[in-house]
């Protein structure tokens, strides 16, 4: 059964944010979404709790895969605190382009 994010609702069940911090975390996974058992347990034990969307690409930003797709962390983010996609660029008005903490991330 796959996993998709078809609602914010969807995200909030895979992952944490913190919008004090601006970190997004992976949460404990259920597994009925693991082809098996052993993989969700193997997936949990590396994943859950830590760090999600973490890596940082040659522009800056944080991302990572989230089903199956290369996401940015501060679309993710803006998506999981005010439950809607951003209709156009999110500007990081610190200029600080890993600082996702929601007080510092506005749509332009």
């Amino acid at each position: 059964m796959p996993y998709l994010i078809t609602t914010p609702d969807d995200l909030r069940k895979r992952m944490d944010y913190d919008p004090a911090t601006g970190e997004l975390t992976w949460r404990e996974r259920p597994l009925a979404t693991f082809k098996t058992s052993s993989a969700g347990v193997a997936w949990n034990k590396r994943f859950a709790g830590k760090p999600a969307l973490a890596s940082i690409n040659a522009a800056g930003y944080r991302c990572g895969n989230l089903a199956g797709r290369n996401r940015m962390a501060h679309r993710i983010a803006w998506y999981h605190y005010y439950g809607v996609w951003p209709d156009g660029h999110i500007n990081h008005i610190n200029g600080i382009r890993t600082d996702n903490r929601i007080e510092n991330l506005r749509l332009q």
